[in-house]
């Protein structure tokens, strides 16, 4: 039977519901708190009209949101596409078009960012994390009065849950896509073949979790041995400002 990348989430907060998962500056998150937060963020995006299958970019550096909002995504069966905040509006606007994605999730710290990119491509629709655009969406703000129950959907190994744009040695942008069956294939092959983890242990993850680091967060959520150790996570730009109550 095929291994998917919800059903990882979904087991890895069962294990330890109340050790500390994340801690980002001085604020702390259980293994429970990121499953509800990401329930609540999923059942937001899903009363914004996003639905499963839909293509929705983030554009967000490290921060307290940038777990909970990558599993809520995953929780709603959209197919993410993070943007590297380093990039020009015009190479974001081409992976957006690429994509076919229509929305976009910003931090507050890149709204200009994102609305030099709506000017750029007028139907694009901004949701902001602790942020709006022209009275648009705060989804932060829109998920604290949804359910901690996660959406009820049902999902296939080949199923896309990322398209990740990368640049190898041509210096060319070009995608790659994830898929259920592999996002959960990876997060295997991590814990057999590139990193022994003990309970207790503290990852801390300094570079953008857009990039190959981020790899590092599922198996340190599912894995039994592993679920008693928490990711540090290091802001990739600027410093974001407080959580949303679970």
């Amino acid at each position: 039977m095929t291994t998917t990348y919800l059903e990882l989430i979904n087991r890895g907060a069962k294990t330890y519901p109340d050790r500390t998962a994340i801690v980002y500056q001085d604020q702390s998150f259980t293994f429970r708190q990121v499953d509800e937060l990401s329930s609540q963020l999923a059942n937001a995006m899903n009363a914004a009209g996003i639905k499963q299958g839909d293509c929705i970019a983030l554009l967000l550096n490290n921060g307290p949101y940038s777990v909970p909002v990558d599993f809520a995504c995953v929780k709603t069966g959209i197919n993410r596409v993070p943007l590297n905040s380093r990039l020009s509006i015009s190479e974001h606007a081409k992976m957006l078009r690429d994509t076919g994605a229509k929305r976009i999730l910003f931090g507050a710290d890149l709204a200009a960012h994102a609305a030099a990119l709506k000017a750029e491509l007028p139907e694009l629709e901004c949701l902001g994390v602790e942020s709006s655009l022209d009275g648009g969406i705060d989804l932060v703000e829109q998920a604290r009065s949804q359910s901690c129950e996660p959406p009820q959907i049902t999902v296939q190994g080949d199923d896309v849950v990322a398209t990740l744009f990368i640049s190898g040695t041509t210096g060319t942008l070009k995608a790659a896509q994830h898929t259920q069956a592999s996002y959960a294939a990876i997060c295997k092959n991590v814990l057999m073949n590139v990193i022994s983890v003990e309970h207790n242990d503290a990852m801390l993850h300094a570079a953008s979790l857009i990039h190959a680091s981020g790899v590092f967060v599922l198996p340190l959520t599912w894995f039994p041995p592993c679920s008693k150790c928490c990711w540090a996570i290091l802001n990739s730009k600027i410093p974001m400002s407080r959580p949303c109550a679970t």
